[in-house]
């Protein structure tokens, strides 16, 4: 009788990820302690972008794009964190370019939520966050980030963190415009 049996071993979506040996119980002759997750029967084959993943009681093949970053036809950013989720038609891994800023076009200010959703969507959140955490970071920045109602773009905080970002002059107004688009 076989010390081991072969298992398909499961992500916490049920999809394959590797084999694994499942081993004999030495208190129950016959049975096999199986891992957690682990399935008994082979899974199919599956291309670029696919999964097999355990669905009631057999392998069903579905996209997977896990991990994948990227702006729909619209310029939505979006993230993939599950299998069966296809991105949108027409998507791209290349961010968009913000549209062109034309004279008298730029808002002298925007509200919180509205300078926090277009750097989110830049995908510069994360960035601006970081940056506002360090320690030697003017306090002064750090209060005007946490409670300012709304942010004008000739501010010392709204200038200081473009150059922190690495932003144009006319990166800042197409993000401004951006900006004043968002309507909640």
């Amino acid at each position: 009788m076989n010390i081991t049996r072969t298992a398909y071993q499961c992500d916490e979506f049920d999809c394959f990820v590797c084999e694994v040996e499942a081993e004999r119980d030495p208190m129950n002759p016959g049975v096999y302690l199986w891992p957690g997750g682990a399935r008994h029967k082979a899974p199919p084959s599956t291309g670029p972008h696919e999964a097999a993943r355990w669905v009631g009681d057999d392998w069903v093949v579905v996209p997977d794009f896990r991990g994948v970053t990227g702006w729909g036809p619209d310029g939505e950013q979006f993230f993939i964190h599950e299998p069966g989720i296809v991105p949108p038609e027409g998507w791209t891994r290349e961010r968009p370019s913000l549209p062109a800023a034309g004279a008298g076009d730029v808002p002298s200010s925007v509200s919180r939520f509205q300078a926090r959703a277009a750097l989110m969507l830049e995908g510069l959140l994360d960035e601006v966050e970081a940056y506002i955490a360090r320690p030697d970071v003017d306090p002064l920045a750090k209060l005007a980030w946490r409670e300012a109602t709304e942010f004008r773009r000739k501010s010392l905080t709204v200038v200081m963190l473009s150059s922190v970002l690495g932003l144009t002059e006319a990166d800042l107004d197409r993000l401004f415009i951006k900006a004043a688009s968002i309507v909640v």
